[in-house]
């Protein structure tokens, strides 16, 4: 509708112009001599003449159009041809990448070739195409060569990088893959994926000095979430304590180890680390204090033995109600746990106290069946009461009570004695939590609380392995 007004409106103002010069009156004179000395004189009426003039214009314009149109044919011809080979490249990469998505082989080396024979000069794209369907087809080393070549340009040498990465980590070259991931990372240094990657392969070949900077970046760029960066961060501290400790190097560990203390002053596998090492050093108050700070906000069965070692020296003749006090002021920090009852009726057992062990284990009940209940209970019944029947029965509601927490690993659930770094075997980094064990029908028991326990279904993570 508007191109119709417009070319109206250009109609009109050519018609007024036609009617503006047929109502000038005048003329234009054409006068000269010839060559027998006769004056000629022409008289052409003005109008007449402009619109002689115009169409003179008109027709030499005409004329050159066509003059110019014939001499650069070839030049138009080509471009043509040229402007339909790239349309046709175009459509050929998009079919040959849509091939090498639905592994169709076949489709995605030939689209490949048409793609890189239509576009000649542009063949940054249609390598990347060429190299994906060689690695589709299982040539390997013709698809390694081809994003070798994509290096060169400048404007895809990062597909290039991407392309090589991706195949050391298919064929689980992870020295080759980080130093390409790194490579990648000089020329995107703000990229979360790369980031990401770059981390956890500098994790997996246990380069965790690299890896602390590049947790850093991560961290920054969102590519790590906060409250997991900060685990990351504890669990590398911890792994470079104990290389520190098998080394010898006990002052470097201990400053490594209140380093992840002063990260999180209640992660347990912190705290026994640096706990032990105070009182192997003789720093018993120190160690006394970081455990009892650590049972007030988690009352790990692990800490339980530690506090047993700070236990300051007394007389033997004192030495079975100094223990039992010395527990009683461990479970006083928090009595809302069945830890503190039970590690109080260890002790009373131990140095033959069974009244107050009974006591102390009928406490624990009231907040909290487990196997360790019902064991203990079982052997206090063969120490004082020697009733078979009763510890039978004692063990086997140990059997049947619900799992207790321990460490396991969250990817593989394989249950390990004590925490560490690195699950072996297969070297998963920072994946053991004090949690339920799995059970055999795939799901993972993920209590929150003494109390209760519910069944979860298994989630699989993302991971170099």
């Amino acid at each position: 509708m508007i191109r119709a007004l417009f070319f109206l409106l250009k109609v009109a103002f050519i018609a007024a112009i036609a009617v503006w010069v047929a109502d000038k009156q005048g003329s234009v004179r054409f006068a000269w001599t010839d060559s027998s000395g006769a004056d000629m004189i022409v008289n052409i009426h003005l109008g007449l003449f402009l619109l002689g003039a115009l169409g003179v214009m008109l027709f030499a314009l005409l004329l050159f159009r066509v003059i110019k149109g014939t001499v650069d044919f070839p030049k138009s011809l080509q471009r043509y041809r040229r402007e339909r080979n790239k349309d046709k490249g175009v459509r050929a990469l998009t079919l040959g990448l849509t091939a090498v998505a639905a592994g169709d082989t076949k489709a995605a080396v030939y689209q490949a070739f048409r793609a890189q024979k239509l576009l000649p000069d542009e063949n940054g794209l249609s390598l990347l195409l060429k190299a994906q369907a060689a690695r589709l087809d299982g040539r390997e080393e013709e698809a390694n060569d081809n994003f070798m070549q994509l290096l060169e340009h400048k404007d895809a040498a990062f597909l290039g990088m991407r392309g090589l990465l991706q195949a050391a980590l298919d064929r689980k070259d992870y020295a080759s893959a980080l130093t390409i991931a790194r490579e990648a990372m000089t020329l995107h240094p703000k990229q979360p994926w790369i980031l990401k990657i770059t981390y956890d392969l500098e994790i997996k070949q246990r380069e965790l000095d690299r890896a602390l900077k590049t947790l850093f970046a991560a961290e920054k760029h969102k590519a790590i979430a906060k409250d997991k960066a900060q685990s990351d961060r504890i669990a590398m501290m911890l792994y470079k304590a104990d290389m520190d400790i098998e080394a010898g190097n006990m002052h470097a560990a201990r400053l490594k180890l209140e380093k992840a203390y002063g990260y999180d002053p209640s992660f347990i596998p912190t705290v026994i680390r640096l706990a032990r090492t105070y009182l192997q050093h003789g720093k018993r108050r120190k160690a006394i204090a970081i455990i009892e700070k650590a049972w007030k906000v988690n009352t790990h069965p692990d800490l339980i033995p530690l506090w047993a070692s700070a236990m300051p020296g007394v007389k033997a003749e004192r030495q079975s109600l100094e223990q039992l006090k010395w527990f009683e002021r461990l479970l006083a920090l928090n009595t809302d746990s069945s830890q503190g009852y039970l590690a109080v009726a260890k002790a009373a057992m131990e140095n033959g106290l069974w009244g107050e062990a009974r006591n102390y284990l009928k406490h624990a009940e009231t907040i909290r069946t487990s196997k360790t209940l019902y064991r203990l209970y079982a052997l206090l019944e063969e120490k004082t009461s020697g009733d078979a029947a009763m510890v039978q029965d004692y063990l086997q509601r140990a059997a049947d009570a619900p799992p207790e927490k321990c460490w396991v690993c969250h990817e593989t659930g394989h249950v390990y004695d004590r925490w560490s770094a690195y699950a072996e075997p297969g070297g998963r980094f920072n994946s053991i939590r004090w949690d339920f064990p799995f059970v055999n029908d795939d799901t993972v028991l993920l209590g929150r609380s003494e109390n209760e326990w519910e069944p979860k279904p298994v989630l699989e993570a993302p991971k170099i392995s």
